[in-house]
C-alpha cells in the first residue's frame, strides 16, 4: 500500500512516522480470587517507507499472589 499526501501540486510525502502504545493485561483466578496478573506494554516507533527501522520497546510485569492471604509472593 502506497500512501501519498499532497503538499502542493508538485510535492508528495511517501513516508509516515508512527509512535503507538499497546497495553494488555492478563488475570488468572484461583478459588474466585486473583492469583496471577501479567501486564504487557509495548511501544512501536518507526517510519513507514522511511530510513528508521521499527523499534519495539517492552515493559512486562508479572505478579504472583498467594490465594490464601492475597499478598504478593
Amino acid at each position: 500500500m502506497d500512501l501519498k499526501f499532497q503538499l502542493d501540486p508538485s510535492e508528495y510525502i511517501t513516508s509516515i512516522k508512527f509512535d503507538c502504545m499497546q497495553t494488555s493485561r492478563r488475570l488468572e483466578l484461583s478459588n474466585g480470587k486473583e492469583a496471577k496478573v501479567e501486564e504487557k506494554c509495548e511501544r512501536y516507533q518507526g517510519d513507514i517507507k522511511g530510513f528508521r527501522p521499527v523499534e519495539i520497546t517492552q515493559n512486562n510485569q508479572k505478579l504472583q499472589l498467594d490465594p490464601n492471604n492475597a499478598q504478593v509472593s
